[in-house]
């Protein structure tokens, strides 16, 4: 039967070759639209849905019409039209949907007779429902989600009741609408009308094994499997906060070893928590410093990984511009050669780093005659153009390093000898001096915004034209000291637990 599951705008993409791989090996039945998978499968591959990295949720598909069939329709026949086509029993009755909803409801009452309770985190346990076993009948509710022109016409509670009342008299399924062993799925929109019942009550993207949320699980993974973490990988992310990136990496790689830095106590403290909840200690491990300053040796790390500050939840004190000329340099440093570095950054950081993309031999001359020094040129290729984005709406960056020749400072031995090493560096003075390599020239840390900003990529209108236009051409120096690989455009939003 058809299945499909919701992913995050801009990982749809992500999403299909996933479930390609992994689930329905056919190309030409699996699909994608916005925030949406479709794919063919069959009740016997449902555990295999269930450990999909890149989608918030999947469900089990009754019912999908375009919106060719009733978008000209007026309120009566709108609602009569929906209600004949979700209460068909053509639908219903189908063998592999009929053993999904009893799996769902077996499924569910094992749960329950473990005493098993959801805790929601941000209040008191859920209470303990005992399943009602007398009468075996399944417990449903409808949930409705109206949008666009045909949102005005059909409200949403109106089409969850009459849906309910249809369904419990042709399936003989009574409604529960605390703990219903199944959860019937609406959407009406101008494209279309859809019905999907859930797999899980709580949303794939919500990982098990990470105790304090941050960036939601498939972006951890998607920046994660960017990278291609080879064997015996030592990755590094220079702002963890609570290390969510760094759990993905840890929990489903074998043999890698995973650095993180903050300069928030508290993050770290949450991020060290978080790892001992996963599991992980012995793969993961965390220090304080300035992820500009980092107290590791050249070139003694495979892989880096970082979302970056927007200049709106978290700012610096600095520019953003200044702040990712610093923040490059020293990446640059501590990347082995050929490594591999994939960023989450803003769209204002985004456009700078796209104007280096289609940069001629014209440009190039720009960068001489500022006496920014020598610009490596690299062969580039954009994947994908700039896309409209909300103040959390980042694009992915994805860059591997092209260092001189040199060797790996960390010794492929083993991730103890690793480990190590990062403990020598960290125990020795903070006023040490690292040798950094001969860049194109010395990022002007000094240049702050006017005295009357806070810090904000906004607040911008102190500085004069000419001082913003040095900030970007020195950021492009450095980031042209990098290969570039590719782009993908992400809107990060927020999800609410339903």
């Amino acid at each position: 039967m058809r299945f499909f599951c919701t992913a995050g705008r801009g990982t749809e993409i992500f999403a299909h070759k996933e479930i390609s791989s992994e689930i329905d090996n056919n190309p030409d039945s699996v699909s994608h639209s916005d925030g949406r998978v479709y794919f063919h499968s069959s009740l016997t591959h449902i555990d295999q849905i269930l450990q999909l990295k890149t989608v918030e949720r999947a469900f089990a598909l009754v019912l999908h019409k375009d919106s060719t069939e009733y978008k000209d329709l007026d309120r009566a026949a709108l609602l009569q039209y929906i209600r004949t086509n979700i209460s068909s029993k053509d639908a219903w009755k189908d063998g592999e949907l009929t053993g999904i909803i009893h799996y769902l409801k077996t499924h569910h009452n094992k749960k329950l007779q473990g005493g098993v309770t959801h805790v929601d985190e941000e209040g008191p346990p859920a209470k303990k429902f005992k399943p009602n076993v007398g009468d075996g009948k399944i417990s449903f509710r409808v949930s409705c989600k109206c949008s666009g022109i045909c949102g005005r016409k059909v409200s949403s509670q109106l089409l969850a009741k009459q849906i309910g009342i249809k369904l419990s008299q042709l399936m003989k399924w009574k409604v529960n609408f605390k703990d219903p062993d199944i959860e019937i799925c609406i959407q009406l929109t101008d494209s279309h009308v859809t019905v999907g019942i859930p797999l899980t009550r709580i949303p794939l993207s919500k990982r098990q094994y990470v105790k304090f949320h941050g960036l939601r699980g498939p972006v951890t993974w998607i920046l994660t499997s960017l990278l291609n973490i080879q064997n015996q990988s030592t990755v590094l992310d220079p702002m963890c906060g609570k290390a969510t990136i760094l759990l993905e990496t840890a929990k489903n790689l074998e043999n890698v070893f995973c650095i993180g830095c903050d300069e928030n106590t508290d993050q770290l403290k949450i991020a060290a928590e978080n790892s001992r909840f996963a599991n992980v200690e012995n793969k993961l491990q965390l220090f304080q410093g300035d992820c500009r300053a980092l107290p590791l040796w050249n070139e003694s790390v495979d892989c880096i990984v970082c979302d970056t500050p927007f200049g709106k939840k978290f700012s610096t004190q600095e520019s953003l511009t200044v702040f990712h000329t610093s923040f490059l340099q020293e990446m640059y440093r501590v990347l082995r050669r050929k490594g591999r570095m994939v960023l989450l950054v803003s769209e204002e950081i985004h456009h700078i780093f796209q104007k280096s993309f289609t940069y001629t031999g014209t440009n190039i001359e720009v960068f001489k005659t500022k006496q920014l020094g020598e610009i490596n040129r690299v062969k580039q290729k954009v994947l994908s153009d700039s896309h409209e984005q909300s103040d959390q709406s980042p694009a992915s960056l994805q860059v591997e390093s092209i260092h001189s020749d040199s060797t790996d400072c960390l010794s492929k031995a083993g991730n103890n000898f690793k480990c190590n090493q990062v403990n020598e560096k960290m125990n020795e003075s903070r006023g040490d001096e690292y040798t950094d390599k001969q860049l194109p020239f010395t990022a002007n840390t000094s240049c702050t915004v006017n005295s009357s900003c806070t810090g904000n990529t906004s607040c911008e209108m102190g500085k004069t034209s000419e001082q913003n236009e040095n900030e970007i051409m020195n950021l492009l120096s450095v980031f042209n000291q990098f290969e570039y690989v590719s782009d993908h455009y992400i809107k990060l939003e927020r999800h609410f637990q339903t």
